[in-house]
């Protein structure tokens, strides 16, 4: 999915590369309460990354919303820039045209969008990746309760398993609903693979 992304983005005259130096975000460390090795994690990246690129890119946003915080975090210099100059792919490719990605041979028409907590509720980017699969020509079907969690939640979904197991269990109800022929997410993908018929996708996937 990388590769595939870094090639749309080298189409239209950018450079992306993946520094061999960037580590984990820190942001499952900081949620469980390992605070100082977010940290750790965190100054890393910062020092890694900070003069080696114009604009920082996400294509996960439970990372996204952490790099984004690195600043708060942080309080240094540095980590200010660092989160000011992050973006999350969405926000990267919003002003450009793209054309359906057959999926296992397949074009698709009919998508079930999952936005991920991360991205509604803790980036706030709401319609953002809906306007670009949208303008690509897919349908979005509705789904109900969108801004509710499926239950995936980082770690949520192992240390507290029967709620996580219920909120997937209204997800599994709400996404199939009016027969999509894929649900569309980000972070969620695993949780919600066994839930749904037809094959959960990141959005990147749908798009070239």
């Amino acid at each position: 999915m990388n590769a595939h992304l870094a090639d749309n983005l080298e189409a239209r005259g950018l450079e992306p590369f993946a520094s061999p130096a960037e580590g984990c975000c820190g942001g499952l460390a900081l949620h469980l309460g390992r605070t100082q090795d977010a940290l750790k994690a965190m100054a890393s990246n910062v020092r890694a990354l900070s003069n080696a690129a114009d604009t920082v890119v996400s294509t996960a946003s439970g990372c996204g919303v952490t790099l984004k915080d690195y600043g708060r975090l942080l309080d240094t210099p540095d980590a200010h820039v660092f989160a000011a100059k992050t973006k999350d792919v969405a926000e990267l490719l919003s002003g450009f045209e793209f054309h359906k990605r057959p999926i296992a041979g397949r074009t698709l028409d009919r998508i079930a969008w999952h936005p991920p907590c991360t991205l509604q509720h803790g980036q706030k980017l709401v319609g953002v990746v809906e306007c670009i699969l949208l303008a690509t020509g897919y349908e979005l079907v509705p789904v109900a309760d969108s801004h509710l969690c499926c239950g995936s939640a980082g770690a949520y979904s192992l240390l507290q398993p029967t709620m996580a197991n219920e909120l997937k269990r209204r997800k599994a109800c709400e996404l199939p609903r009016h027969h999509p022929q894929a649900v569309a997410n980000i972070g969620c993908q695993t949780h919600l693979a066994d839930a749904v018929d037809v094959p959960v996708v990141h959005w990147l996937e749908l798009i070239e």
